[in-house]
């Protein structure tokens, strides 16, 4: 999650299909009063920005909104009204990115989520492959 182009909070999910299921287990940090400095990504905190809140306040809301936002999801058959808002704030469409795989990275140019909410990449020579999971980042940026 960007504010103002940098790194103000991360999300991690993370799924494991065993017997007639899937669990997801989802997890969030969001730099409340600090953010790291020097990494290849520009990062920020809500203090930097002025806007000094508890971690138990961001916590509540956090909770407000996954709620809601499970509603909407409603087990699957709500992913199309998600991934149209996701898409509609979504930072970086059509821009470079780079995708850390378990096994392998690429670089290529962020074209969309496609309807099964994999994200599609363009790589160089032109081919689009879909990503079901992986790290996404921004092009490195040279620090001084």
């Amino acid at each position: 999650m960007l504010l103002d182009g940098a790194k103000v909070a991360g999300i991690l999910i993370e799924a494991e299909s065993a017997g007639c299921g899937t669990s997801v287990a989802v997890g969030i940090g969001v730099n409340c009063a600090h953010h790291p400095d020097a990494l290849t990504y520009p990062a920020t905190s809500l203090a930097a920005h002025g806007h000094v809140v508890a971690p138990a306040d961001v916590m509540i809301e956090l909770s407000r909104a996954m709620v809601a936002r499970l509603a909407q999801w409603n087990r699957g058959s709500g992913f199309a009204a998600v991934r149209s808002e996701w898409l509609a704030h979504a930072a970086g469409i059509g821009g470079h990115i780079q995708v850390r795989l378990s096994d392998r990275q690429l670089t290529g140019t962020f074209e969309s989520l496609d309807p099964a909410g994999r994200l599609m990449l363009r790589v160089p020579g032109g081919a689009v492959e879909a990503i079901t999971a992986g790290e996404v980042f921004a092009p490195a940026r040279v620090l001084a």
